[in-house]
């Protein structure tokens, strides 16, 4: 499945100089229907491309900062090391929540710099691709919550 972020970059460019505060990943499961007796993916992965690259292309893990969702304190400059953010099923089975905060930010600093930018969609990957879980994502429901200070 992919998660478009386009309509937050519409928002970005519209709002103008602005700094993100929180920004939250709501993206709900679909009904199941009492036939899917696989179970629900437990984790996901969200990986994005740029300049082409393919999701199974060479060097993907050399360069994890531009090709998956990492965890926040990864976007930092003065991390060590590149750690994959896994988003897994909250409490209740019903949906992939997590916080997003600095990825967000990093997009929006990306995206006002024409020559640098990140992606417009997420695309989801569990995090072990060859179980029989399944998982069919609510398209229309998928949020991303974006809270923020604008700034002169």
């Amino acid at each position: 499945s992919k998660v478009d972020l386009s309509p937050y970059l519409r928002f970005v460019e519209q709002e103008g100089n602005i700094v993100i505060n929180k920004a939250d990943l709501d993206v709900p499961l679909a009904p199941s229907t009492p036939n899917e007796n696989s179970g629900d993916v437990g984790s996901l992965y969200f990986y994005f491309f740029k300049d082409g690259s393919v999701i199974n292309g060479p060097g993907i893990v050399e360069s994890l900062g531009t090709t998956v969702l990492l965890l926040d304190l990864e976007y930092a400059d003065f991390a060590p090391m590149r750690s994959i953010r896994q988003v897994a099923l909250d409490q209740d089975a019903t949906a992939y929540q997590e916080t997003i905060t600095l990825f967000v930010q990093r997009l929006l600093e990306n995206h006002r710099d024409d020559e640098d930018y990140l992606t417009e969609a997420l695309v989801t990957v569990p995090v072990t691709p060859l179980s029989l879980e399944q998982t069919a994502i609510l398209k229309d429901g998928v949020k991303l919550r974006v809270f923020y200070t604008t700034t002169n």
